[in-house]
């Protein structure tokens, strides 16, 4: 099956209920302004924490994470958590290796979906603690079709 036909199976087998934030967290050093106007890198971390399997309903805890600094000398930290939800249709169960290997699947999605929130909660955070605004970049999402 090619990759196409199989999203669309596994897209129509699956919906999603729903993206919330479980936690955002901003942590500066006092020499923050220093560090942002010597155009320090800015780090990110996206990291899939955790998948809930709740039968008919899959959890991804996905994390993200920027840091200004040196690991161990961040002099910003903003860290954010948000829970994404697919829920199988009613129409179609389905078998629970399948079921497994649709949630790898699944797991890839959160990325995408979860990207553009993180990226306007990290902006909001710095422009309401007073700091320069730190857009992070638009993920680029490539459609190539995969042979079978």
């Amino acid at each position: 099956m090619k990759r196409r036909e199989f999203e669309n199976k596994l897209l129509s087998n699956y919906r999603l209920e729903g993206i919330w934030k479980k936690e955002c967290l901003l942590k500066t050093e006092p020499d923050i302004l220093s560090a942002l106007n010597q155009k320090t890198k800015v780090n990110i971390e996206n990291v899939l924490l955790n998948i809930i399997d709740e039968g008919d309903k899959y959890v991804f805890e996905y994390s993200g994470r920027v840091f200004i600094g040196e690991k161990g000398e961040e002099k910003l930290i903003i860290h954010c958590i948000y829970n994404v939800v697919y829920v199988q249709n009613e129409k179609e169960k389905m078998e629970k290796t399948e079921m497994e290997e649709n949630a790898k699947y699944l797991e890839s999605h959160c990325k995408y979906l979860v990207w553009p929130y993180f990226r306007k909660d990290v902006y909001s955070f710095t422009v309401e603690a007073n700091l320069p605004p730190l857009t992070l970049p638009v993920l680029q999402v490539s459609f190539s079709e995969e042979k079978e």
